[in-house]
């Protein structure tokens, strides 16, 4: 069950990425407001879902990494700021990631906000009803799936010591676990990209690639034109357009923070996939440079 928290295949599914979830949540939220059904935990409020399909018969963005991030918690006895902060975040000087920016004057002060686009297409503040404009911090205050503030340095950091695969954060060993394919049948993954409501999560990776999920994002096995990307690397992102890759092949990874909603943003998707595109022609270019001397 664990393999299938850490690959979107253990059945759950993320409100805001299947209509039915949606719809269940919309409806016993208004049973516990009438007093219907007894208010249960915050935590049970926060991720417990009906399943959309038995584990490995189906792929959604869910829940899992947020039970994963429980488990981590529980198993280690320690909060999962205090865990990543020990064995993640401090090891590779990542000073400025937290879950509590509240706490953190200093990485408060320096908070983009979140932004939308109005009828226009110009760029503006969340409205104020929007949900993510009053709880930015995520379902619950410590998730394994998201809630997280950092820097686009500090998530390079990260990015840099698996793409190295220089133990410091995870085995070897394990570093490969992640690049390799995992999913026990991966055309559900593959249904899934091939949909114009998939929110982008497959980043630019081209429709009809060969995808699989590795532990952490999904990986492709055809090459990227547009950009260049080798196969054997791996891609994911976060809700406002925030999108990540590794590419163990060329030696080179990069993020984009667009802090735009909603996901899926054609011009902000186009602006990331130029800056990948960008990086990889300027590794070429020094590549034959050094050919010539």
């Amino acid at each position: 069950m664990a393999s299938n928290c850490l690959t979107h295949s253990n059945g759950t599914a993320y409100d805001f990425s299947h209509p039915k979830i949606n719809a269940w949540s919309e409806w016993i939220a208004g049973e516990y407001k009438s007093g219907r059904i007894p208010k249960p935990s915050k935590l049970i409020r926060a991720y417990v879902r009906p399943l959309l399909y038995e584990p490995d018969a189906g792929w959604s963005y869910g829940f899992g990494t947020d039970w994963a991030g429980i488990a981590v918690s529980r198993a280690a006895g320690v909060s999962l700021e205090e865990y990543m902060q020990r064995h993640i975040w401090g090891p590779l000087g990542m000073a400025s990631t937290t879950f509590h920016p509240r706490a953190r004057p200093d990485i408060l002060a320096r908070t983009a906000a979140l932004v939308e686009r109005d009828d226009q297409g110009r760029l503006r503040a969340l409205h104020p009803n929007h949900p993510f404009a009053k709880s930015p911090a995520g379902l619950a205050p410590e998730s394994g799936g998201g809630g997280c503030y950092g820097t686009a340095n500090d998530y390079a950091k990260l990015l840099a010591s698996l793409l190295r695969n220089d133990g410091r954060v995870l085995r070897p060993e394990t570093v490969t676990m992640m690049f390799s394919p995992q999913l026990k049948d991966p055309k559900y993954l593959n249904d899934v990209h091939s949909n114009p409501l998939s929110y982008g999560l497959a980043g630019n990776i081209p429709v009809g690639t060969h995808v699989d999920f590795g532990y952490g994002g999904i990986l492709n096995f055809h090459p990227v034109e547009k950009t260049g990307r080798s196969p054997g690397s791996m891609q994911w992102g976060g809700l406002p357009n925030l999108f990540w890759w590794i590419n163990p092949t060329d030696g080179v990874c990069g993020c984009y923070f667009g802090q735009l909603l909603p996901p899926g943003d054609p011009q902000s998707f186009q602006l990331y996939e130029t800056f990948e595109k960008a990086v990889m022609d300027t590794v070429k270019e020094k590549r034959k440079s050094r050919g010539r001397i």
